[in-house]
């Protein structure tokens, strides 16, 4: 199966395909098929996302082996270099299958040592509070610093997931 990911007023997001081309699959970061100017397709990273996925179960064990596959994918995308900058439940995806956990949405996603917000972003609280502090300000970031736990406000989603 495959994703389109359109973008509304926007042209596609070039920083977000390099990252997610430069990657190639680390993280699960779904790998690209097309890309034209107002939308790309890529591969499908999952069905649901992490914490649906969880609350189906309602099992700790299952919640353990999730979180657990999560770190992992997190670590994959650092031992490459790159800081996600936008980790939360909805950015992970599970394959109900396997339960193959895979990492989405590089739209905030920079190099370690980058300036965070080197784009133009909206800055609101309306996708949650996962922000590091470091992000917001636009400081480079480094691992230690993007996986701190203090809530800060995220970033608008300019894109809509479209299943093909």
């Amino acid at each position: 199966m495959s994703i389109l990911k359109v973008f509304y007023g926007d042209k596609v997001n070039l920083k977000e395909m390099q990252i997610m081309k430069y990657l190639n699959g680390a993280g699960g970061a779904p790998r690209l098929f097309a890309v034209t100017d107002s939308a790309f397709v890529c591969e499908s990273a999952g069905d649901i996302n992490m914490l649906q996925y969880i609350h189906m179960h309602k099992n700790q064990d299952v919640l353990l082996d999730t979180m657990s596959k999560a770190l992992q994918r997190v670590k994959e995308i650092h031992v490459m270099v790159i800081s996600h900058n936008d980790i939360k439940p909805d950015n992970f995806l599970v394959d109900l299958g396997t339960g193959e956990v895979n990492h989405i949405d590089y739209d905030l996603s920079s190099k370690m040592g980058e300036r965070a917000l080197d784009r133009d972003h909206s800055l609101t609280l309306e996708s949650g509070y996962w922000m590091a502090p470091e992000f917001k300000k636009g400081e480079q970031l480094s691992p230690a610093e993007y996986l701190q736990q203090n809530k800060r406000p995220g970033i608008v989603r300019k894109a809509k997931l479209l299943s093909v």
